[in-house]
């Protein structure tokens, strides 16, 4: 039975013992006298009266005799709850809320209700800070009750927010260098706009932008200082510091996107030859600036940029020359192994034969 209960009363008290049946069952609160219901001879039941703060003595009395040795019940002010964090639980997972107020009070009975759904208390931290885990629930908005005795709960707190979890579906680049900077694009299912979201790298947590719906873009950290492994790591995004994600994609770090080909690789020393570069994990956004690179040289914006390729138009060179191909993203520079645009004379025809 519970051994606290609320001062205006009410709270339904079961004993358990021999010989509880008789024409006349009677519970005494310290001198105050409730009538009791003998549900068999091996159970009793009362209504707790209305009593000031504090440990009364509780007796059974059938058909006048009185139980040996009574039990100890607390009145006690009842909980009430002023705030929760975080404001937002997840429809799939058994979220942890925090809930604070006052006159908590730690018993085996204590219980949380999410709505009309109990579940036992995770833990009483304090008078005033209880600890509940969330049951699977719908996606709604939702209050939440504390009660000490699993009898008398709280006011309902102000709405928690049940959301559904989001997914990753795609992440491009999955790779970046470790002094971080490279801007990750990410495909996601179920994003809700209206909360602040973080992309985790691992451990290391940076915000993120929605550029669309379910489209979210993050830049990666560096990993300078850090212990953490660089390869690979968990890629997930979380909202109030909490998991957002539960099926999370990898992000390596060393790799970084490459240039993988160039085509046409040659071209004449009057430039304007247009190259099309081929470059893995390369995936830019309508904020993305790329600048192609031949040599040492910076010869203008990259075109047609798009999902794994750009478009460079070569300068005038030097026939026999070769240059080193790269082009540089948002000050990143992305690099070739080897693969050199070679300038040629141009082919001159100056006349055919025969002429008749």
């Amino acid at each position: 039975m519970p051994t606290l209960g609320s001062l205006s009363g009410g709270t339904a008290l079961h004993f358990i013992g021999r010989h509880l049946s008789g024409n006349s069952v009677e519970c005494n609160f310290q001198q105050v006298k409730r009538p009791g219901f003998a549900a068999s001879s091996t159970k009793v039941m009362c209504s707790t009266p209305a009593q000031n703060a504090g440990m009364v003595t509780v007796e059974v009395t059938v058909d006048g005799q009185e139980s040996q040795g009574g039990h100890m019940f607390q009145y006690s002010p009842s909980p009430t709850i002023t705030t929760v964090t975080p404001s937002i639980a997840f429809d799939q997972a058994k979220s942890i809320i925090t809930v604070h107020g006052k006159n908590f009070r730690g018993t085996p009975t204590a219980l949380c209700k999410f709505g009309q759904l109990h579940t036992s208390v995770l833990e009483i931290v304090s008078d005033t800070e209880v600890i509940c885990r969330a049951p699977q629930l719908r996606v709604q908005n939702i209050s939440i009750s504390v009660s000490s005795n699993g009898q008398e709960f709280s006011r309902p707190s102000p709405l928690v927010c049940v959301i559904p979890f989001a997914s990753i579906l795609l992440a491009v680049p999955s790779t970046g260098q470790t002094t971080g900077g490279t801007m990750v694009t990410i495909f996601a299912r179920k994003v809700h706009s209206a909360l602040a979201v973080q992309c985790r790298f691992g451990n290391l947590s940076v915000p993120a932008s929605m550029t669309s719906q379910n489209t979210l873009a993050c830049v990666s950290p560096s990993l300078a200082g850090q212990t953490l492994d660089t390869r690979p790591v968990q890629l997930s995004l979380t909202t109030h510091g909490l998991a957002y994600t539960q099926n999370n994609v990898m992000f390596a770090y060393g790799a970084g996107s490459h240039i993988m080909s160039i085509s046409p690789s040659f071209g004449t020393s009057e430039g304007h030859t247009p190259v099309i570069i081929s470059i893995s994990d390369f995936m830019p956004t309508n904020r993305t600036s790329c600048f192609c690179k031949f040599g040492v040289q910076l010869v203008g914006e990259a075109e047609a940029v798009s999902y794994g390729q750009a478009v460079c138009i070569s300068p005038p060179k030097i026939a026999g020359e070769k240059m080193l191909l790269s082009i540089e993203c948002n000050d990143v520079e992305i690099l070739s192994t080897g693969l050199n645009f070679e300038y040629r004379l141009p082919v001159l025809v100056e006349g055919f034969l025969p002429r008749h």
